[in-house]
């Protein structure tokens, strides 16, 4: 069964290409909740536009690391560079907010002006608040954010683990990081959702991604985050931060899944990737059991040279596992492309040979003679690396 969730789009009032662009994937699509940034250029025609949609719920979305503050730069000047400008991205923010309690004061005082905003325009007492690059989760701006009256609930960022391809390593490594602040801010705040999907593959929601995603979650309650708005050619001038991100072809590719998706049926497609990984792990233990079955019987039983035993044993094993992830892993049926595909999966394998050495010789020169555990971090990473490439060479039109 799908579980329910709700479709958030990101950055709504930013700019007004943004703006409009996102209520493209409201009126026609399955967006039922904007996060309106707190500084941005848009904001008051965003909040006239939510209110002509009452179907529409609208989220603070507070920002302190891209754009202008709202306060006066005298009253934090720790917070701005030379030009008036959010000085930090948000790790760097992080970690100066809890080294400086003078920092964390004039945080609170940008997030108190963006709240305020937020409460004048939208007339109501209760706002749902996440932030920016998810900034609403440093302790900071959580604290803050616990002592001020019309708040609500903040977005819970703890978004299961799951691959639909190639992934951040900087997402990767957040993910953990954000799941625990998460928990930290549900000690004082009340959480909005349930579990969440959007970070890991933020900026790169594919149908694949999504459908990996919403198949990793089972209870109801949930968020979906996308970044279907795209800015107009030149409204960012006076904007700081990755300004080339919100004119990101990504953007559009998010905006036309909404359009053109029916999300209430992508979690069945998602159950494939699990199913894959699932049927990957069979196929290449069962490869491996013909690889040492082969040889024992060759050098056992047949009295042959171990080295001729382990090169003929290495080929069928080969031939085995081919035809297993081709055909039963990732159903790819098609025989015109098998002998490009045979060779570029044979490549892989040898190049795993190679990856799997050298991650062994690397481990045992920087820990000492830990070899089982060396050999078993290559193995996974050999994995891994087997199946991201494997899953493009047996995709249609590959190879």
């Amino acid at each position: 069964m799908t579980p329910r969730f709700v479709v958030t789009a990101e950055d709504f009032g930013l700019s007004r290409g943004i703006t409009d662009s996102i209520l493209e994937t409201v009126d026609k699509g399955p967006v039922r909740r904007v996060s309106i940034i707190g500084n941005g250029s848009a904001f008051a025609s965003a909040v006239a536009e939510a209110k002509r949609r009452p179907h529409l719920k609208l989220a603070l979305h507070v920002n302190l690391t891209e754009g202008r503050p709202l306060s006066p730069r005298h009253a934090i000047p720790q917070l701005v560079d030379a030009r008036g400008f959010f000085a930090y991205a948000p790790a760097a923010l992080l970690a100066r907010s809890l080294m400086s309690r003078a920092l964390s004061q004039q945080i609170r005082i940008e997030v108190a002006a963006q709240v305020l905003r937020a409460r004048e325009a939208l007339g109501t007492g209760a706002l749902l608040v996440n932030g920016h690059q998810h900034v609403h989760l440093i302790p900071a701006v959580a604290d803050a954010l616990a002592s001020m009256e019309g708040v609500a609930a903040v977005r819970n960022v703890s978004e299961p683990f799951y691959l639909a391809g190639s992934v951040s390593l900087a997402h990767l490594a957040a993910r953990p990081l954000l799941a625990f602040l998460s928990r930290r801010a549900g000690r004082k705040l009340a959480l909005a959702n349930a579990w969440f999907v959007g970070f890991l593959y933020s900026g790169r929601m594919t149908a694949r991604a999504l459908a990996a995603g919403l198949a990793s979650v089972r209870n109801d309650g949930g968020e979906v985050l996308m970044h279907p708005g795209s800015a107009l050619p030149g409204e960012l001038a006076e904007w700081s931060g990755d300004v080339a991100w919100h004119y990101a072809a990504a953007r559009a590719a998010e905006r036309q899944l909404l359009l053109t998706t029916r999300l209430e049926n992508v979690s069945a497609v998602g159950g494939m990737e699990w199913r894959r990984v699932f049927r990957f792990g069979v196929a290449g233990t069962f490869a491996a059991a013909i690889d040492l079955g082969a040889f024992y019987l060759l050098t056992y039983r047949a009295g042959v040279w171990y080295l001729y035993a382990s090169v003929f044993a290495f080929g069928v094993a080969f031939i085995a596992s081919f035809l297993l992830q081709k055909f039963w892993t990732f159903a790819d049926r098609s025989v015109e492309r098998a002998h490009r595909q045979a060779g570029a999966y044979l490549a892989l394998q040898l190049a795993n040979v190679v990856v799997g050495m050298a991650i062994l010789y690397i481990f045992v020169r920087v820990f000492g003679p830990w070899y089982f555990i060396g050999q078993c971090l290559a193995l996974l990473v050999r994995a891994a690396l087997t199946y991201t490439v494997s899953s493009r060479i047996f995709r249609p039109g590959a190879a």
